[in-house]
């Protein structure tokens, strides 16, 4: 049995010979090009995007104009949290993809 130039084997080495010649490169490749052939850099961009974080309430909530988050406090439990905002913990863990028994963070926000 013969193989065609599109065969597996073929593909194969051809895939290992591409990765071996990137694994030879003495720098790291760079598929967005930043910096590269006359590209920008969006780094400045992204620093002066960062703002602090409004400050919550005495129970943890930060209102935004269309929803809330709650920050945890130390040794906060998900059920801890949805009884100082009101929630049903069940509600509050199903809506973060948590459990309400579940341990958090100081600082953790929650939606």
């Amino acid at each position: 049995m013969t193989h065609s130039a599109g065969s597996l084997p073929a593909r194969l080495c051809a895939s290992v010979a591409l990765l071996a010649l990137l694994a030879a490169c003495d720098e790291p490749l760079d598929f967005d090009l930043r910096g590269r052939m006359g590209g920008f850099s969006t780094a400045p961009a992204a620093q002066q995007a960062v703002t602090a974080r409004p400050a919550p309430d005495a129970r943890g909530v930060i209102s935004y104009p269309n929803y809330q988050v709650v920050v945890a406090q130390r040794g906060d439990t998900v059920a801890a949290v949805a009884g100082r905002i009101g929630m049903t913990a069940d509600e509050l863990a199903r809506y973060n993809g948590l459990m309400p028994e579940d341990g958090l963070r100081d600082g953790e926000v929650l939606a």
